[in-house]
């Protein structure tokens, strides 16, 4: 999915379906182009590729996030879009970083 602004690219959302797992959808990635950064083009994707997956028939969405300082804001932007931590795997990417898993139950 991406997001455009006078007329070119200003943000990208990859996600899906898990297959073989009824109902389980991934974000694999999120960007937006920093000059078009705090205008809400992240949250706007969220929404619209939240709803995307709600109308295949998702019925959660989990996101792999790197627990490390510099991609707080990213972390941050994700639990205001109402994902919650659910797991964790301790110092996976290094020493004191781990892999964060985040989900976003949908409503019925």
């Amino acid at each position: 999915m991406v997001a455009e602004a006078d007329g070119g690219l200003v943000g990208v959302a990859v996600f899906g379906l898990v297959a073989g797992a009824e109902g389980a959808a991934k974000m694999h990635g999120m960007a937006v182009a920093p000059d078009a950064q705090r205008h809400g083009i992240a949250r706007a994707l969220i929404e619209a590729f939240v709803g995307e997956l709600q109308r295949r028939g998702a019925r959660f969405v989990v996101v792999e996030f790197p627990d490390a300082p510099e991609l707080a804001g990213g972390r941050t932007l994700l639990q205001q879009a109402k994902f919650v931590e659910e797991s964790r795997v301790k110092d996976y990417f290094r020493d004191g970083i781990a892999l964060v898993f985040l989900r976003r139950d949908f409503s019925r």
